[in-house]
C-alpha cells in the first residue's frame, strides 16, 4: 500500500487555504491589546487543526489570527478566547519560550517553499526567530520585530510588527518586479499544558519540505526599500587578572598598554542592494560570545569537538552559505580583523559570497594535519578566507549548487602581509531533488588541492542520500560517503580523511490506541573502513515513544565492532533517553548508556558508561534555574579505571521583558584533571533588539587545591543598532 499512499501525495495538488492583508493607514501602537479599529477590517483566520504530537480536530478553544499592513510593517493580531486550562506565560530573556503558550508565525515573501522566517511569541510577547531554509533550522539567526502580549480572563493576546526590512522578498518594481504579492504563511499555535500544537493550514509532523505545506497570504504590498542601511557601532572592553603561568604569584591585573587588548571598538555595516540581496561588510568586529560554549567531555575522545556558531556577522544571511558537504566552518576563522559578505537571490539563483581577513587563523583538525597549517606554522601567521556559495533551484523544491573556498596563509603585517605559500582550495557541486511529498534524493562531490609549495595534498569526496519521511508508515534513510586521503579543507570541519562510509535506517511510525501517544520502532547499519583497513561496524534497534509533545522515551540496543591497527574489538551497547515537561514548574531531560568499545589510546577492549540529565526549574514567572550533571567511566580491560564528572548550573532572573541578570557556576574534576577548579560568572543584560543591547559582567576561576582565586575579568560591551 506504501508506493501507492505515496503517489497519491504526489499528485495531490496544493493546499487552497488563504489569507488576505488588510491595510491600515498611519501604521500600529503595538501593545498587545487588538482594540484598534482596523483589526475589525482583517478576515481572521481561524480554522486552527491539531497535527502533534499525532493529526487530530481543533481544540475547544478559539484562535484567531488576523494581518495587517501599513508602508512598513506587517502586522499579525492574535486572539485566544474561551480557553478551560491555565495559560503558561513567563517572563523570559528572548529565545526561551519552548514552555510557554504560544503562537508561530511562518512566512516565506519567495512563496516558492524552498526558504522561510519563523517568528514564535509567547503569550506574554517573548520572541523566538528561526531561519528556515532547504530543510535547515538556523536556530542562532536573529532579526528585529515588535511584539507585545497580555494574559486575558480567558485567553490570551498578542500583537506583532514585522519590518519589510527585516526580511527578503521580491523586487516589488523593474523586470519581474510586483508590487501586489501574495507569500507563503503559516500559523501554528503550542499548548504546552497538554502537549499539542495546532497549525493553519493543516501541518503534516515531520514533514522534509515544510513550507510546502503552506497557504497563501494574498496582497501583500511591501515597500521598495529593501533592507535600506544599517550601522551597528559596538564597544567592548575586558580587563584581566591572573597569578602568572605558575598560578602562585599575587593577582595582576592587565592594563592599557597596549589599549586594543582591553578596548576594542568596532563597526557592522549592512546594506539592502535590493528587496533580495544585501552586503554586510565589518571592521574591528566584536566577535565576544556572551555565554560561552559549554565544556564538551569524552574520556575516549579521538577528534577535535564541532562548535555551533554564535557570532553575528556571520550569522547575517547564513542559509546562503550552507552547501551539503558543509565546506564552510565559520568559527576556523578565528578573529578576523575586517570581512565582507554578499547574500540573497536574483529570481532562481541564490548568491553568499564572503571573504576575511583572520589574524589568528585555527590549527588544522584533521587527524593527519595538512602541510603548512600546523600550530608552528601559523604561529604569528594570518590567514586570508574566500568563499563563494551558488544554489539554483530546481524541481519545486530541489536545487543544484556549487562551492568555492579558498584559504591562504600570509606573514603578519609586520612582514607586509605576503603569502607563505600555504593554502586551503575546496570547489565542489551538489544536488537535492525532491520526489512526491516525502522522498528526497541529494548528493554532493568535491575536489580540493592544499598545503604548500613544496608539499600538495589532492584529494576528492563524495556522497549521495536518499531519504523518506512520512508522517506515519514506513519511512528511512540511506547515506553513502567516501574521502580520498589526499581531501583536505581547512575552511571546514573535516578531522578525517581515506575513508568510505555509510549507514542506512529503516523505521516505521504508528499512532497507538490512547489519544497523543505515537511511535517509532526502527533498524539500523552504519560502517566505515579507511584505506589502511581500519575499520568499524554497528547494527541495532531503535524505538522512539511520544507521550504527546511534552514527553519522549527513546532507546537505542547496538552491537559494534572495531577492526583498528591490529586491535579487534566486538561488543553490546545500550542507550536510554527521557525528557519531559511536567508542569509548567519543572522539566527534565536525562539519558545513560553503557557499551563495550575500544580505547583509542591503549588499542585495548574498554567498558564505558556515561549518565547525564538536566533539570530545569522555574519557581516564578521571571526565574529559572538549571542545573546539569554528568558522569563518565571508562576502564580499559586490564587497565585502571578513568572517571569525568561535570556540574553545572545557571540561574536566570529577567526582571522585565529586556533587563535580566544570570549566573553560572561549573565544576569539572576526575581522573585527568590535574587542577581542579570552580569557574563563575555573572551577566547582567539589557537586550531591546537584536543589535540595541549592553552587557556588564565577571567571571571567576577559584582552585579546589587551597590556591583560591587564580583567574578574574570584568568585561563591558555596549552596541546600538541604527536602520537609516
Amino acid at each position: 500500500m506504501l508506493p501507492f499512499a505515496l503517489l497519491g501525495a504526489a499528485l495531490a495538488g496544493p493546499p487552497t487555504d488563504a489569507a488576505s492583508v488588510a491595510r491600515v493607514a498611519g501604521g500600529l501602537r503595538v501593545d498587545g491589546v487588538l482594540d484598534e479599529p482596523a483589526w475589525a477590517t482583517a478576515i481572521p483566520v481561524d480554522d486552527f487543526q491539531r497535527y502533534r504530537p499525532s493529526p487530530a480536530g481543533p481544540h475547544d478553544s478559539r484562535l484567531e489570527v488576523r494581518f495587517l499592513q501599513d508602508d512598513t510593517h506587517l502586522y499579525v493580531g492574535v486572539s485566544v478566547t474561551e480557553v478551560d486550562y491555565e495559560v503558561r506565560a513567563h517572563i523570559s530573556p528572548r529565545e526561551d519560550v519552548n514552555v510557554d503558550d504560544q503562537v508561530g508565525i511562518y512566512l516565506d515573501p519567495m512563496g516558492e517553499a524552498r526558504t522561510g522566517y519563523i517568528f514564535y511569541v509567547s503569550a506574554l510577547g517573548v520572541q523566538q526567530d528561526i531561519r528556515y531554509a532547504y530543510g535547515d533550522w538556523f536556530m542562532s539567526w536573529n532579526t528585529v520585530f515588535q511584539s507585545e502580549g497580555r494574559v486575558t480572563d480567558d485567553g490570551y493576546e498578542i500583537e506583532i510588527a514585522i519590518p519589510f526590512r527585516s526580511l527578503r522578498y521580491p523586487p516589488v518594481d523593474g523586470p519581474g518586479g510586483a508590487p501586489v504579492q501574495d507569500w507563503g504563511v503559516m500559523v501554528t499555535r503550542k499548548i504546552p499544558s497538554d502537549g499539542t500544537k495546532y497549525s493553519w493550514p493543516r501541518m503534516q509532523p515531520r514533514h522534509p519540505r515544510m513550507f510546502a505545506q503552506q497557504a497563501k497570504l494574498m496582497g501583500v504590498r511591501p515597500g521598495p526599500a529593501g533592507a535600506g542601511l544599517e550601522l551597528l557601532p559596538v564597544l567592548a572592553g575586558r580587563f584581566a587578572a591572573d597569578r602568572g603561568a605558575e598560578g602562585t604569584d599575587p593577582l595582576a591585573w592587565t592594563g592599557l598598554e597596549p589599549w586594543s587588548d582591553s578596548i576594542r571598538p568596532g563597526l557592522d555595516a549592512r546594506v539592502g542592494l535590493s528587496e533580495d540581496m544585501g552586503l554586510a561588510a565589518t571592521i574591528n568586529p566584536d566577535f565576544s560570545q556572551v555565554e560561552g560554549d559549554i565544556r564538551q567531555i569524552d574520556l575516549n575522545q579521538r577528534f577535535a569537538f564541532f562548535y555551533p556558531e554564535r557570532r553575528p556577522f556571520f550569522l547575517d544571511g547564513l542559509d546562503s552559505f550552507r552547501d551539503t558537504n558543509r565546506t564552510l566552518y565559520t568559527r576556523s576563522i578565528v578573529a578576523p580583523v575586517g570581512g565582507v559578505k554578499v547574500s540573497g537571490r536574483t529570481e532562481r539563483l541564490n548568491i553568499g559570497a564572503l571573504s576575511a581577513l583572520d589574524r589568528a587563523p585555527q590549527a588544522s583538525v584533521h587527524q593527519d594535519g595538512t602541510p603548512g597549517f600546523d600550530e608552528t606554522a601559523l604561529d604569528g601567521a594570518w590567514a586570508s578566507d574566500a568563499f563563494l556559495r551558488t544554489r539554483l533551484d530546481v524541481m519545486g523544491n530541489g536545487f543544484i549548487g556549487l562551492t568555492a573556498a579558498d584559504k591562504r596563509v600570509v606573514a603578519s603585517p609586520a612582514d607586509g602581509l605576503s603569502p607563505t605559500g600555504a593554502r586551503s582550495d575546496v570547489l565542489g557541486a551538489d544536488v537535492q531533488l525532491p520526489f512526491g511529498e516525502v522522498w528526497t534524493v541529494g548528493g554532493y562531490g568535491s575536489f580540493s588541492s592544499a598545503g604548500t609549495v613544496d608539499d600538495t595534498l589532492v584529494g576528492g569526496a563524495s556522497g549521495v542520500e536518499v531519504d523518506c519521511s512520512p508522517a506515519f508508515g514506513t519511512g528511512g534513510a540511506v547515506e553513502i560517503y567516501d574521502v580520498t586521503p589526499g581531501y583536505r579543507n581547512e575552511m571546514g570541519f573535516l578531522t578525517q580523511s581515506g575513508i568510505s562510509a555509510g549507514e542506512g535506517e529503516l523505521f516505521q511510525r504508528y499512532r497507538m490506541r490512547r489519544d497523543g501517544y505515537t511511535g517509532a520502532t526502527g533498524v539500523m547499519a552504519e560502517g566505515w573502513v579507511e584505506r589502511d583497513q581500519d575499520q568499524y561496524q554497528a547494527v541495532g534497534a531503535t524505538q522512539d515513544l511520544t507521550l504527546t509533545t511534552n514527553h519522549r522515551l527513546e532507546g537505542q540496543l547496538l552491537y559494534r565492532g572495531w577492526d583498528f591497527e591490529g586491535a579487534s574489538v566486538r561488543g553490546a551497547q545500550a542507550e536510554l533517553t527521557y525528557d519531559a515537561l511536567v508542569n509548567r514548574f519543572l522539566g527534565f531531560d536525562i539519558g545513560a548508556n553503557v557499551g563495550r568499545e575500544l580505547d583509542f589510546g591503549s588499542l585495548l577492549p574498554a567498558t564505558a558508561t556515561r549518565f547525564d540529565g538536566e533539570l530545569n526549574l522555574r519557581p516564578s514567572v521571571s526565574t529559572r534555574l538549571d542545573l546539569f550533571y554528568a558522569q563518565q567511566w571508562f576502564t580499559p580491560e586490564g587497565g585502571s579505571r578513568a572517571h569525568l564528572e561535570r556540574f553545572y548550573g545557571r540561574l536566570t532572573w529577567q526582571l522585565t521583558r529586556f533587563l535580566g541578570t544570570r549566573i553560572i557556576g561549573q565544576t569539572q574534576t576526575g581522573t585527568d584533571i590535574e587542577d581542579p577548579a570552580v569557574q563563575g560568572s555573572f551577566l547582567l543584560t539589557w537586550l531591546q533588539n537584536p543589535g540595541t543591547e549592553a552587557y556588564v559582567g565577571a567571571t571567576w576561576n577559584v582552585e579546589s587545591d587551597g590556591r583560591g582565586l587564580t583567574e578574574q575579568m570584568i568585561f563591558a560591551k555596549y552596541s546600538h543598532l541604527f536602520r537609516l
